[in-house]
């Protein structure tokens, strides 16, 4: 229960509230540009998902997701790792 349900509610809230007071009161030019863009690219990628999804090409949306799903490395990767 709290894991699974307190947690995620209360970390949503702060989110929110973080939210809420970056924004308010807007920030003043050049630092207005900042949100403006964040939320277009938010809504444009979201609309990209969409649009994928509606249209069939899930393929494509699996392939993306394992894209970031890690692998052990190649024994060629490991040789050109770089040491510190």
């Amino acid at each position: 229960m709290l894991t699974h349900g307190v947690f995620p509610v209360a970390t949503s809230i702060a989110m929110v509230i973080l939210f809420y007071k970056s924004l308010n009161p807007f920030p003043p030019a050049p630092f207005k540009w900042g949100p403006i863009v964040v939320g277009v690219w938010a809504v444009a990628g979201v609309a990209v998902v969409a649009l994928l999804a509606f249209l069939g090409k899930e393929s494509w949306l699996q392939a993306a997701g394992r894209a970031a799903d890690e692998r052990p490395e190649t024994p060629e990767e490991l040789a050109h790792r770089p040491t510190f």
